[in-house]
């Protein structure tokens, strides 16, 4: 009987934590950055991506920097206390329509990531979603 007692408790964990595994919802999506030339070509062209891409310095900095943005799900009025992204924008504004989070390209944008200790954050314009970039680490 006393093995009983810490079996049942653990599995009354075990329970619990799949249950909320299965009940939370992930309102954050990280960019791909496996598709960072793809990124980089669409943002600056390819002569200018390619000098990016040969330059490891560069390519690292691109990398760490894409690491730290986020793009996450919230509630439209919470949405709406940031500047819109489109203010930011390094030409034409790429999401008016159809916004789809996992094709989010961060290099489309004049986002200023030296400063440090600093979170940023902007509405995408007409979504439920705002692009957060983390502090540096």
């Amino acid at each position: 009987m006393k093995a009983f007692k810490p079996l049942s408790f653990l599995l009354f964990i075990l329970l619990n934590c799949v249950v909320s595994a299965q009940s939370t919802k992930s309102y954050v999506t990280d960019v791909d950055d496996s598709q960072i030339t793809t990124l980089l070509i669409d943002a600056y062209g390819k002569t200018k991506a390619k000098s990016i891409i040969e330059d490891k310095m560069k390519m690292q900095v691109c990398k760490n920097n894409i690491h730290r943005v986020k793009i996450v799900k919230a509630t439209k009025a919470h949405v709406a206390r940031f500047n819109k992204l489109s203010t930011i924008s390094i030409s034409k504004y790429p999401y008016a329509e159809n916004f789809d989070p996992k094709k989010f390209n961060p290099f489309l944008f004049n986002i200023n990531y030296k400063v440090p200790g600093v979170k940023s954050a902007y509405a995408i314009d007409g979504t439920e979603y705002y692009m957060l970039v983390q502090q540096k680490k």
